[in-house]
């Protein structure tokens, strides 16, 4: 239980039937599938990537880039040097995985984003002194783009793939509209890319049908009117979905869950309806200030996580199922055979389907820890990312380790 990783990485930390898995303050250690001990790292912490030659490499904040290679038991560390630009931006790392070319890309506090080219180590620095927020690759007919939301400067790209040799960041929107440069959550719909903004709803661009991409003629739209939300007291859009009905769904920070009928025109009446608390109707959603996730169970039910508990959204009867409720949702996903895991802020529950209904269950862990990520691995186990460090649930025999 004092295992400490950021649970996301663990599909890039696995190498063959192996895990690196990092412990605070004593490095790394790579297991079997059976968690014998195969070799031990000195270094390690929550942002560790390994790469396909073995070499463990940790973002520090503070102390820059350190390479552990296993075969030499040496260690190498990159540092930012002030008087060479081909050095790292900042000792501040916080962000990194690897590409399919076993380049390393980093996260650089109030720095941008770095990648260090392989097979030889060259240091590039993107975006320096740029503050980002959410990363997704446009994959086209012929290309890739690399998309990021920023603050203060709108949606950024640059071209993206296997002949990169640098990175070329541009504004993907000429001119955007009023409020859209800072920028937040970021969604690939069905013909529309759709960004969250902060505090002026969310803005559509078009997906070019024939190349896949964002082209210098795409249209933009536009949701930001009163008929959705008082934007004067609308926070940022958290989380955005959409759904195979064509509905687009928007978690706003303070203005509930938005959904938006993109087969209507916007701006008509019943364009947009807006989900929120009423104390007087016990199928209102819940009261929430931040939506955390959405989720879909099938054409007509909707999960939705919230700072107010878990829900099922039913389309027929626009009614929301209090499921679990009072406590701070975190974390919503589903395994394999179509569990619900839901995170929180004090403890993992689990939700299986049994004649058509689910029932919820919590998972016995110690102290309750507030959960950041859950993962399932080829052997249906369950890998729980807390505060409090990592577990491994094995639900064959609800062993905990």
């Amino acid at each position: 239980r004092d295992l400490h990783l950021s649970i996301r990485r663990q599909r890039q930390m696995c190498i063959r039937d192996s895990y690196w898995i990092s412990t605070p303050g004593k490095g790394m250690m790579k297991v079997d599938t059976s968690f014998a001990v195969l070799s031990r790292s000195p270094i390690g912490n929550e942002g560790t990537v390994v790469d396909i030659q073995g070499k463990v490499w940790v973002p520090t904040q503070g102390q820059g880039l350190k390479c552990y290679n296993p075969q030499t038991e040496t260690t190498t560390i990159y540092k930012h040097e002030p008087d060479n630009p081909a050095s790292l931006p900042s000792d501040l790392l916080w962000e990194s995985f690897i590409d399919k070319d076993q380049n390393i890309w980093l996260g650089v506090w109030n720095g941008g984003i770095c990648q260090i080219k392989r097979p030889s180590i060259s240091i590039r620095n993107y975006l320096a002194g740029h503050a980002l927020h959410h990363p997704m690759l446009l994959e086209g007919k012929n290309e890739r783009m690399l998309l990021v939301t920023s603050a203060g400067e709108g949606l950024l790209g640059s071209p993206f793939n296997t002949q990169l040799t640098t990175l070329d960041f541009r504004s993907m929107v000429s001119s955007l509209p009023k409020g859209y440069t800072d920028l937040f959550a970021i969604h690939r719909g069905k013909e529309n890319i759709w960004i969250g903004s902060f505090g002026r709803g969310a803005l559509g661009i078009d997906v070019d049908k024939e190349t896949g991409m964002i082209g210098s003629k795409s249209h933009l739209t536009t949701l930001t009117n009163t008929g959705m939300y008082d934007l004067s007291d609308s926070g940022p859009v958290t989380t955005i979905y959409e759904d195979p009905q064509r509905n687009l769904w928007l978690g706003v920070m303070g203005g509930g869950l938005n959904r938006v009928y993109l087969e209507k025109r916007f701006g008509e009446e019943g364009a947009v309806k807006i989900y929120q608390h009423d104390d007087k109707d016990s199928t209102s959603m819940a009261a929430v200030g931040w939506i955390s996730g959405i989720l879909p169970e099938n054409d007509s039910l909707l999960w939705v996580s919230s700072y107010g508990g878990l829900e099922l959204f039913h389309y027929k009867s626009q009614t929301f199922e209090h499921i679990v409720q009072n406590i701070e949702g975190a974390w919503l996903s589903k395994s394999k055979d179509g569990t619900i895991l839901f995170g929180t802020k004090r403890g993992l529950f689990e939700g299986r389907k049994d004649n058509g209904h689910y029932s919820f269950r919590k998972i016995a862990l110690p102290n309750d820890p507030f959960i950041t990520s859950v993962e399932e691995d080829i052997e249906g186990r369950f890998w729980i990312g807390t505060l409090q460090g990592l577990y491994c649930l094995d639900q064959r025999d609800s062993s905990l380790l």
